[in-house]
C-alpha cells in the first residue's frame, strides 16, 4: 500500500506522530510519499519519497493529512478519482472534517490495512470560470465556492441560473454555493442551513442580501 502524508505548515507538534507513521509503515511494508513542502518541517528522518503535492494525491492509495479542516480542503483540490481516500487527523481549531485524533490514527491505519475500516463518502462539485467564452480557471471543491463584491464596492446584482433558466435573483454582497459538507462553513455563518453530508444537494446562500425574501 502507498500512503501519502501531507502536513500543515509549522506544525512542529506533529513530529512525534510522523515518526510513529514511519515506524508503522516500515512494519507493514508500506511506501510513504510526502509532499515537498511538508518535508521541510521534519528533515525527512524516515526517508519518505518526496514528490509534489498533486502526485501525493494521485499516486497514494490512502492520504493522511495532519492539520485542521483547512489542510484537508487544500489537499482535496488535487483529487482526480472517486477512489481517493483520506484520513484527516485534527491538529487544528476546527474539526468538522478532521475527526480523527492523534491517538486514534494508528488504530485507524490498522483497520484500513485489515479491511475493516468504514469509508465516509462525500460529494464534491466543480467550479469553472469563463471570461468571454474562454475558460480561465477550473477546480473541484469539497466545501464551497462564492462570488463576492470587492472591498469598498457597492452592492452587486446576481442572477443564478439552473439549466439556463433564472433560478434566483439577489442583490447584496454576493452568493455562496456549498456542498452538504460545506454547510457548516461559510454558508452557516451567512445564515444557511446545516445539511447532512450524505444528502445530494447544493446550498445557495445569499451573502447579506438587501431583501426580506432572499433566503438560503
Amino acid at each position: 500500500m502507498i500512503i501519502g502524508l501531507i502536513i500543515k505548515s509549522h506544525l512542529e507538534v506533529a513530529s512525534t506522530l510522523v515518526q510513529k507513521i514511519g515506524t508503522w509503515c516500515s512494519k507493514h511494508n508500506c511506501n510513504v510519499l510526502i509532499d515537498d513542502e511538508s518535508v521541510k518541517e521534519f528533515s525527512n528522518p524516515n526517508n519518505f519519497q518526496i514528490v509534489p503535492i498533486n502526485e501525493v494525491v494521485e499516486k497514494s492509495d490512502l492520504v493522511i493529512t495532519l492539520g485542521g479542516d483547512g489542510t484537508l480542503l487544500r489537499v482535496v483540490r488535487y483529487i482526480n478519482s472517486e477512489k481517493n481516500k483520506f484520513i484527516a487527523v485534527n491538529f487544528g481549531r476546527l474539526g468538522f472534517l478532521t475527526e480523527i485524533s492523534e491517538d486514534e490514527l494508528l488504530d485507524c491505519l490498522e483497520s484500513v490495512q485489515n479491511g475493516t475500516a468504514k469509508c465516509d463518502a462525500r460529494n464534491m462539485l466543480q467550479v469553472t470560470i469563463y471570461r468571454h467564452d474562454e475558460e480561465i480557471f477550473s477546480s473541484p471543491f469539497l466545501n464551497d465556492v462564492f462570488i463576492q463584491k470587492g472591498a469598498g464596492e457597492q452592492l452587486i446584482d446576481l442572477v443564478v441560473r439552473l439549466k439556463d433558466e433564472p433560478f434566483l435573483s439577489t442583490r447584496g454582497d454576493g452568493v455562496i454555493f456549498a456542498t452538504p459538507t460545506g454547510s457548516t462553513a461559510y454558508s452557516l455563518s451567512a445564515g444557511g442551513s446545516i445539511v447532512h453530508p450524505e444528502l445530494k444537494a447544493v446550498l445557495i446562500t445569499p451573502i447579506c442580501p438587501h431583501s426580506l425574501t432572499s433566503r438560503p
